[in-house]
C-alpha cells in the first residue's frame, strides 16, 4: 500500500516537474540576436540616462529623486513651460526614454521626471505593510513637491497607466497647479467591478518571466525580463533596438542607480486599491485633457477609458487602434502631434 502511495505521489511529483518546464521553457520570442547584444552591451558601460539637473527633495518625510531638463535650443531663452512626466507602477522614471524628453525640451519646454516613492534613487520604503500603505493622494504630494523644488507653480502632466491615476489626482485636487492633463493608458477607478478585469493569464505570463528570468539577479536576466514585460505590455514584435535600448536601461540602473525594486508593483497596487474610484470626482477637472488608449491593451482595458474620458468636461480623445498598454514607436509621432496641440507647440 505504501509502495503505491510512494509510487503516485512520484508520478505526480514528476508530472509537475515536467509541466513546470514546459511552462517556462514556452515564453516571448526574442530577436534572434538577443543573446549577442546583451553580452555586447553588459560588457561596456552602459549609457548616460540622466541627462539633466538631477535633486532630492523631502515628501512627508521621504525622499523623492527627480531630474530637471531645460529647453535644448538656444532661441529658447526662457522655456515655454513645464512638462511633469509621472511614469507607471513599479517602474523608475527612468521609463522616461531619452526620445521623450528630448520632444518636448526640442519644442522649448523644461521637463521634469521623478521616481515615485518605492522606485530608482527614491526612498524605497522597507517599513511598508499592507495597514499602513500609502495612497495615491501621497504620490500627487510627492509630485507637488517635487514641483515645489524647482519653483514651478503651474504644469503640463503627463501620466502613463498608474502615473494617469497620479496626474488625474493632481487636476482634481489641485486644478491651481495643473495646466493641462495627458492621460495614458489609465482608468479612474482600476477595481471597477463593471470593468473587465486584466486576467489571470496576464498575471501567469508575468510571473513566468519572473520565474525564468529574474530569480538570479544577474544583468542579463534581468534584461530579458524587462524585454518579456515590454513584449506583453505591447503590440508589435520586439526588434534589435528594443533589445540594444532595454539592456542600456539594466546595466544603468543596476550599475549606477539602485537596481529594481522587487516591492515596488504590490506597494503601487495597495495604493491604487486605497484611493479608490475617482470617477465621480472626474467633471471637477477643468484644464484641457487629452486621453489617450491602445484598443488592444491587456493591462488597463480601454473600457476603463471610454468610461472615464466623457465624465471630463471637453476631453479629447486619441484611442490607438491595436495598440497595447505601451504604445510601439510607430505611433510616437502621432501621440506628440495630439500632445502638442493640447499644450501648444
Amino acid at each position: 500500500m505504501l509502495r503505491k502511495l510512494l509510487l503516485s505521489l512520484g508520478l505526480v511529483l514528476l508530472l509537475l516537474v515536467v509541466s513546470a518546464g514546459i511552462y517556462l521553457s514556452s515564453g516571448p520570442e526574442f530577436p534572434a540576436s538577443t543573446d549577442a547584444i546583451i553580452k555586447q552591451h553588459i560588457a561596456v558601460e552602459p549609457p548616460q540616462l540622466v541627462l539633466g539637473q538631477s535633486g532630492v527633495v523631502k515628501s512627508s518625510g521621504v525622499d523623492i529623486w527627480y531630474e530637471r531638463l531645460e529647453p535644448s535650443k538656444a532661441e529658447f531663452a526662457t522655456a515655454r513651460g513645464t512638462v511633469l512626466l509621472i511614469m507607471g507602477a513599479g517602474a523608475s522614471s527612468m521609463l522616461w526614454t531619452p526620445d521623450w524628453l528630448q520632444a518636448f525640451t526640442g519644442k522649448g519646454y523644461r521637463v521634469i521626471r521623478f521616481d515615485n516613492r518605492g522606485t530608482g534613487m527614491s526612498d524605497w520604503m522597507a517599513n511598508w505593510n499592507s495597514q499602513q500603505a500609502y495612497s495615491l493622494e501621497t504620490m500627487a504630494k510627492d509630485a507637488l513637491a517635487v514641483l515645489d523644488a524647482n519653483g514651478v507653480k503651474q504644469a503640463h502632466v503627463l501620466g502613463v497607466s498608474m502615473g494617469g491615476m497620479i496626474a488625474q489626482r493632481l487636476a482634481i485636487g489641485h486644478a491651481d497647479r495643473v495646466l493641462s492633463l495627458v492621460s495614458m493608458s489609465t482608468s479612474a477607478y482600476m477595481f471597477d467591478p463593471d470593468m473587465p478585469e486584466a486576467g489571470i493569464g496576464l498575471g501567469l505570463q508575468m510571473l513566468r518571466l519572473i520565474v525564468k528570468y529574474a530569480m538570479t539577479g544577474t544583468e542579463t536576466g534581468m534584461t530579458k525580463m524587462w524585454l518579456g514585460i515590454v513584449d506583453l505590455m505591447r503590440s508589435d514584435s520586439l526588434n534589435d533596438e528594443d533589445v540594444r535600448s532595454v539592456t542600456g536601461l539594466v546595466t544603468f540602473e543596476m550599475r549606477k542607480r539602485r537596481g529594481f525594486n522587487r516591492e515596488a508593483m504590490p506597494q503601487h497596487m495597495a495604493a491604487m486599491k486605497l484611493s479608490g474610484s475617482r470617477l465621480d470626482e472626474m467633471k471637477k477637472i477643468s484644464c484641457p485633457v487629452l486621453v489617450i488608449h491602445g484598443t488592444a491593451d491587456t493591462s488597463v482595458d480601454i473600457a476603463h477609458a471610454r468610461k472615464y474620458a466623457p465624465l471630463i468636461p471637453n476631453a479629447r480623445t486619441l484611442w490607438l487602434e491595436g495598440e497595447g498598454h505601451l504604445f510601439s514607436k510607430s505611433k510616437k509621432a502621432e501621440i506628440l502631434q495630439a500632445v502638442f496641440g493640447l499644450i501648444g507647440g
